[in-house]
């Protein structure tokens, strides 16, 4: 469940297409002040409980055929359980909304009539297909949909906003990438019970002469589909230390960087894994680069963009009642329903 995801939830076009149904309602204070900026209210419990009880809705389609029902009593650490965890989320974008509105015009952000329209049709037909049983569940009403994808819509777009400003420079010693193909004989097998077990020593024997002739073959791929092994790829950065590899780790890495273009490596053993034989395709791998480049980009404007965004709540006296956000439970199950032309009918 990642904050992404809940961030995306709920565009127009998706909210209009979710259809659930539910099993009844807590009873609640729809006009209850729930969080408070200075003295005044800025979210009731019946909008805050509508925004989780809707991502709730989310993600019991996606999830409960995973984790089951006890899906949100599952334990997530330091963060409680799977409900608590997605409640301070949910809290935390509702946050992020009021900010975005308060310094929206301050990126000249605006919806457009197009996207007023959009949105206001998507919340009438969100309201007219689904059942009375969920829209009760979720204390959904047609303002509470409208105003939470308006308020998701400002918050996306100022934040694209935001991110464009950010000054960002990616150094070469950053973005250039390696790239090596490899195969990796392990030195266990699942044996008739599903354990993992250690190959014996006749097998083990096997295993070397088999990476051996990998790693002296003239031809490594002809030599691989031979043998019948699978043949991985993977690129790491060009200027980092080998100790700083986490996937291959820094035997393997430590000895790709010996290599020139096209060359083979002898047999690496890592213990507890196998065997690694690996071949460099190109010790500057253009499109690689080009991606890696890409990536630290992207994630250097979302940390500008994340720092402005803490800078604007910070400003603020955010304060969420808690023993009101406590009676919002996600203990009764949403169930989708699936839609034909002519009928209706519950999963």
């Amino acid at each position: 469940m990642t904050k992404k995801f809940l961030a995306t939830c709920v565009s127009a076009s998706l909210a209009a297409s979710m259809l659930f149904t539910g099993c009844g309602s807590d009873k609640l204070d729809s006009s209850a002040s729930l969080v408070t900026v200075g003295s005044e209210t800025i979210v009731d419990l019946g909008y805050g409980n509508f925004a989780a009880k809707f991502n709730q809705a989310v993600y019991d389609q996606i999830y409960v055929s995973y984790f089951g029902s006890v899906m949100w009593d599952q334990e997530m650490g330091e963060e409680g359980t799977m409900e608590d965890s997605v409640k301070k989320q949910i809290l935390d974008d509702l946050e992020t909304y009021y900010v975005s509105g308060l310094h929206a015009a301050d990126y000249d952000v605006a919806l457009t009539e197009e996207q007023e329209s959009s949105i206001a049709e998507a919340a009438k037909t969100f309201m007219e297909k689904n059942t009375e049983e969920a829209l009760t569940q979720m204390g959904a009403t047609e303002e509470y949909a409208v105003r939470y994808m308006k308020e998701q819509t400002v918050a996306n777009m100022l934040r694209k906003k935001v991110e464009a400003e950010a000054e960002v420079s990616i150094s070469d010693e950053e973005a250039i990438q390696s790239s090596i193909s490899y195969v990796l004989y392990e030195s266990t097998k699942t044996d008739d019970s599903g354990n993992s077990v250690d190959l014996s020593k006749d097998e083990l024997v096997a295993l070397r002469t088999s990476a051996t002739a990998l790693a002296t073959a003239d031809d490594f791929d002809a030599e691989a589909e031979n043998q019948g092994v699978t043949v991985s790829t993977y690129s790491f950065t060009k200027a980092a230390d080998a100790s700083e590899d986490t996937t291959l780790g820094e035997t393997v890495i430590a000895e790709a960087k010996k290599l020139s273009n096209g060359q083979t490596s002898p047999v690496i053993e890592v213990e507890g894994k196998g065997l690694y034989v690996v071949r460099m395709d190109s010790v500057e791998d253009d499109e690689a680069t080009a991606t890696k480049r890409e990536n630290l980009e992207k994630d250097a404007r979302s940390s500008y963009y994340n720092d402005k965004l803490k800078e604007w709540k910070d400003a603020i006296d955010w304060k969420v009642d808690d023993k009101q956000w406590s009676k919002v439970t996600f203990k009764k199950y949403f169930t989708s329903v699936e839609t034909t032309d002519e009928t209706t009918s519950e999963e």
